[in-house]
């Protein structure tokens, strides 16, 4: 800011107290001579070098209690102003009255602060200009114009707050919620300064504080960019001290072929060898994502399993869970991976923050996994948003995610599409955080029809 007063001869403060300063000499509000004189030299300065009509000045001057006498009453106000400038050495026809108009000329290098708190936010000081829009414009005046800039100032301030909140400030992104509660992007704004910081359960309240509000107030959802911001924060990082991870079972545990697994695959796999060549290569990649569909009775949780079996002859640990569609037990597809998933016992969020917390830090000491999810349309709210999770985690934790779907009718949890549009957005958000280089080389793309079956398709794809 100091760069830009160097370059100035004539400085103006409409925020807070009145100031003036040129070189050496600095002028308080007082010399404008009270409320008249104030609002007259605001006007006049936020639309200098243009005509003001004599009239619309002297309205906002004394809005309905406008005098008979009001030209000569304005004379005289303009006549103080003029005096105000000459003791800062400019000419007294800086201000000039020309065609029923007073026209405000100052020098082109005039810096006025209520239009640098804007400057110095397009020029990336966000400290800065808050700091200007943070106080207040003549605080015991009123005119319309004042409500304008006033507002304009407030949008200034609150821009600065949010850049300054997403760079990690937290006490900007509080002050931020403060002043607009019913503002989304402010609260989007505090649960990044919090997650900068590391403390996912602080954002998480936030989040369920913004979707509360937003849904008594406004009868509204939170944007998508707010739900991909709580997904995100559903997922903060692990240390294997963490005091919040729950017991886990020993992960040799998992290292044995889970009963289920056993139990469909005692008679051998006829005729689809096609099918597991597609997916047994994915046994050897860093992570991937395989959606097995068909109608029911197809056969698709059997080469499932038979995947199953084949990976844990090459070292994998396997988790194999099934959504039943009336299961009343949360995450129950996953509770091999969790035993104990109730923590953070009385906030919603922080429990499936933690939970998942928890989730991510076994998956990295079971490495490689293949986790299997059956009929995944039944898979409950919880249950999908965990999906997304594990498919952001499948790069860098070395996880095969296996998801059998039940096409052609039947109660279905979630639509295909829905399915599809959530393991897509998961997808792009793994390719945004790695670099292009590396592209390509934990999600492989294929897709095949073949049958189970005389004449029942079933589509493999391989992601």
């Amino acid at each position: 800011m100091q760069d830009l007063w160097r370059r100035v001869v004539l400085r103006i403060w409409l925020t807070g107290s009145i100031r003036l300063e040129a070189g050496d000499t600095s002028l308080d509000g007082r010399v404008l001579r009270g409320r008249q004189g104030r609002l007259a030299f605001a006007l006049l300065v936020t639309r200098r070098g243009r005509p003001v009509p004599a009239d619309v000045l002297a309205e906002t001057l004394w809005s309905e209690d406008l005098p008979r006498s009001w030209t000569v009453d304005l004379s005289a106000v303009v006549s103080r102003l003029r005096t105000v400038f000459s003791r800062l050495g400019l000419s007294r026809s800086t201000l000039v009255h020309q065609s029923g108009c007073y026209r405000l000329d100052l020098p082109a290098d005039c810096w006025v602060d209520t239009e640098a708190a804007a400057t110095l936010l397009a020029r990336g000081d966000a400290a800065g200009a808050a700091a200007i829009a943070r106080e207040p414009v003549l605080p015991a005046d009123d005119a319309p114009f004042l409500d304008e800039l006033r507002r304009q100032l407030r949008e200034v301030l609150l821009r600065a707050l949010e850049e300054l909140a997403v760079a990690g400030d937290v006490s900007a992104g509080q002050e931020a919620v403060a002043l607009e509660p019913l503002r989304e992007s402010t609260h989007r704004s505090l649960m990044q300064a919090l997650m900068a910081t590391g403390n996912h359960a602080a954002a998480l309240r936030i989040y369920s504080r913004c979707r509360d509000l937003l849904g008594e107030e406004l009868g509204a959802e939170p944007a998508p960019e707010t739900k991909m911001l709580y997904e995100a924060a559903l997922s903060p990082p692990v240390s294997p001290s963490s005091s919040t991870i729950a017991r886990t079972a020993p992960a040799r545990a998992l290292r044995a072929l889970p009963g289920s697994v056993a139990m469909l695959v005692r008679s051998p796999l006829v005729g689809r060898s096609t099918e597991l060549a597609r997916l047994r290569h994915l046994l050897t990649s860093p992570g991937g994502l395989v959606v097995i569909e068909g109608e029911a009775g197809v056969g698709k949780t059997r080469v499932a399993a038979e995947l199953a079996l084949e990976g844990h002859a090459a070292g994998h640990a396997i988790v194999f869970g099934r959504c039943d569609e009336h299961s009343a037990v949360p995450y129950q597809p996953f509770i091999d991976v969790l035993p104990e998933p109730t923590i953070g016992r009385g906030d919603p969020d922080l429990e499936r923050s933690q939970f998942f917390a928890a989730v991510a830090h076994r998956l990295a000491g079971l490495s490689p996994v293949l986790l299997v999810i059956d009929d995944v349309q039944n898979v409950d709210a919880d249950g999908l948003l965990f999906t997304r999770f594990v498919v952001r985690a499948l790069p860098a934790h070395r996880v095969l995610l296996v998801v059998t779907r039940r096409t052609g009718g039947g109660v279905s949890h979630h639509t295909a599409e829905q399915l599809d549009e959530n393991f897509k957005a998961a997808l792009d958000e793994v390719q945004r955080a790695k670099p292009s280089s590396s592209k390509g080389r934990y999600i492989q793309k294929a897709s095949v029809s073949t049958t189970f079956g005389p004449g029942v398709p079933i589509d493999v794809t391989a992601l």
